[in-house]
């Protein structure tokens, strides 16, 4: 037979050495089991493995009622259990509840007559047993009562400390974390840092340079496209194979992914990014390069070529010290825009899902296609975010300490210029039609003022980005006929009708000075629209916010650009801001990302969610 003393507190911060002092007076071979957490359960660690292991005839002596339940219910049941398994128990300062108090309280009862008062003898057992068992309960009520008065004189007191104008508690945005909280949260952190990374590298690794085609009919969807879009959507099916998720991939490969509303009465949010990287750059066989612990020096690559915080291209480096740097091999892009934003957006679902406390509305999330191309919005389907959702973010931007809240309105514009071929010699008179020429000379027309390298703010410009010949039914080229693409791109509608009138009248003199080629404009198209005019109300302050949580000060910018949502407005869509993605010296072979960069908009975006759940 073992004697125990169970010793416990409430925190770590008391001290335990009065109890075990108490039951050693009394019991000094007793063998000690202590513990720190509360009374009010009795599913405690150290308490359990007590349990497990006794036997009838053991003793487990307590300092007080308290120490071994503070909930009425719990207590008792648990006394009985004990006591009906042939446990002993003590409580030093309760010796009247001991269970051999019980034991002796109902053994002792009056024994019967065999007469007719036996039925009254009967009822006076019956009394003192359930006596008994009442002083047993009224030891562990009394221990919870301690508790409930203690809460209610804490709740009063903080009452009257209010009411006379004094601070209770931490002021507001004032934080506090144990070192074991901190630890947890350390290795939460490095370990999303490393799904980031790998995530990353995997999409990066696919070719998904869009391509155009001259018909604007046609929606080309490049076999590295489809590969990636059905890479994400299969792993989203795993992270969401036993939650609320709802995953849908379309016939035009854009990948949809919802999250329902746990609450009432919370805007609805769509957050956006393009699986597709732009075909102005190299590609073909990708390899990124991951560098850990970046030292903040200059990054060779095996190209030849050096990425250097010195240069444009690598300034941001400077801020990334101690960090991973994830980079091509310097011979293609790396496919940072928009395959971080995709990594975030994956990222920041399988936080979500995993996150039973964070309150939101329906959550949208869209990785579409031919953003690079200026044509993300034209196969997007709305019914897979039902309709309009309130709130609309993409995350597709490149500046870490900005997020936009307008941008360029983006136009595209063809022209043709169908030629006549003729011998040079006799040119004049067999009327030859030289559309290379025209073309090029239509071009020229253009004031250089109105050239991208012109211009900067919120100035716009003219961009003849392209000329090439037409193609015919055949898929053949026409070498006598050529396209010139245009793109038009301004903050003021003004200025973007000047930009039309200079493009008519260089098409006019084209048309003159070149009679025998037919100089045609196609019907411009409407790429993207500047988010500002539909954007949520308040949007941009809700951000300003939300990234405040995480340590994060963003300002918002105007965007030289365009994006994901400025496509969407553009067709009847709500404008939403563009968040940073970690994308960094984008459409180039110098491109490159920083994965606690993308690790901390995952987590500026999540406070986005909270933030505007509790506004």
């Amino acid at each position: 037979m073992s004697i125990y003393g169970y010793c416990r507190i409430s925190t770590a911060k008391q001290s335990i050495d009065r109890q075990i002092r108490n039951i050693k007076a009394e019991y000094p071979t007793a063998h000690i089991v202590q513990e720190a957490y509360t009374g009010t359960s009795i599913f405690r660690p150290e308490w359990l493995k007590l349990y497990r292991v006794l036997k009838a005839g053991d003793t487990v002596v307590f300092d007080s009622v308290s120490r071994m339940s503070r909930n009425a219910e719990e207590g008792f049941a648990l006394y009985e259990d004990l006591y009906h398994k042939g446990i002993r128990l003590v409580f030093l300062k309760e010796h009247h509840i001991d269970t051999e108090t019980y034991k002796k309280a109902l053994s002792g009862s009056i024994a019967m007559t065999g007469t007719n008062v036996d039925f009254i003898l009967k009822g006076i057992n019956e009394y003192l047993m359930a006596l008994a068992k009442e002083q047993i309960k009224l030891a562990f009520e009394q221990s919870e009562k301690e508790v409930a008065d203690l809460h209610q004189r804490t709740r009063e007191g903080l009452l009257t400390a209010r009411l006379n104008g004094k601070q209770v508690g931490r002021k507001k945005g004032i934080g506090f974390e144990t070192k074991k909280s901190k630890a947890a949260k350390e290795k939460k952190r490095k370990k999303t840092i490393e799904t980031i990374i790998r995530r990353f590298t995997t999409y990066a690794t696919i070719n998904s340079q869009s391509w155009d085609a001259y018909d604007p009919t046609e929606f080309p969807i490049s076999d590295g496209q489809e590969e990636i879009a059905e890479l994400i959507e299969q792993e989203l099916r795993t992270i969401g194979s036993d939650k609320d998720l709802i995953v849908s991939r379309s016939d035009y490969q854009y990948v949809y992914a919802t999250i329902p509303a746990n609450c009432e009465g919370v805007p609805s949010i769509m957050f956006m990014a393009h699986m597709d990287c732009t075909p102005e750059c190299a590609g073909g066989e990708i390899t990124p390069i991951v560098h850990r612990n970046y030292d903040g020096g200059d990054i060779q690559l095996p190209a030849g070529i050096t990425l250097s915080p010195e240069t444009p291209q690598g300034k941001h480096l400077a801020n990334c010290v101690g960090k991973t740097i994830i980079t091509s091999d310097g011979y293609t892009l790396l496919g940072a825009d928009d395959k971080t934003g995709c990594t975030i957006l994956v990222t920041l679902i399988e936080t979500i899902l995993n996150d039973k406390k964070l309150k939101h509305g329906n959550l949208h999330f869209v990785f579409s296609q031919n953003e690079d191309i200026g044509r993300a919005a034209e196969r997007f389907e709305e019914e897979y975010v039902d309709g309009q959702p309130d709130i609309v973010i993409d995350v597709d931007g490149d500046a870490p300490t900005a997020f936009s809240v307008d941008n360029f309105t983006a136009v595209g514009r063809n022209y043709t210029f169908q030629g006549k071929n003729a011998h040079p010699g006799n040119g004049f008179y067999n009327q030859y039609g030289d559309a290379l020429t025209a073309a090029s000379y239509f071009i020229g027309q253009l004031p250089p003022e109105t050239h991208p390298s012109a211009s900067k703010g919120k100035e716009g410009y003219i961009h003849c980005y392209s000329i090439e010949p037409l193609i015919d039914v055949n898929g053949e080229e026409t070498p006598q006929n050529y396209l010139v693409k245009v793109r038009l791109r301004y903050f003021d509608a003004q200025e973007g009708d000047a930009f039309r009138q200079l493009l008519d009248e260089a098409a006019e003199l084209t048309a003159k000075a070149f009679p025998y080629v037919v100089t045609e404009a196609e019907p411009e198209v409407m790429q993207y629209e500047n988010v500002a005019y539909t954007m949520y109300p308040g949007l941009g302050d809700l951000i300003i916010e939300a990234a405040e949580k995480e340590g994060v000060k963003l300002t918002p910018r105007s965007e030289r650009g365009g994006t994901t949502a400025a496509m969407l407005a553009a067709k009847g869509q709500k404008g939403g801001p563009c968040l940073y993605s970690g994308q960094q010296a984008e459409h180039s072979i110098y491109e490159w990302t920083c994965a606690e960069d993308m690790y901390q908009m995952v987590m500026v975006a999540r406070s986005i969610i909270e933030t505007v759940a509790n506004q």
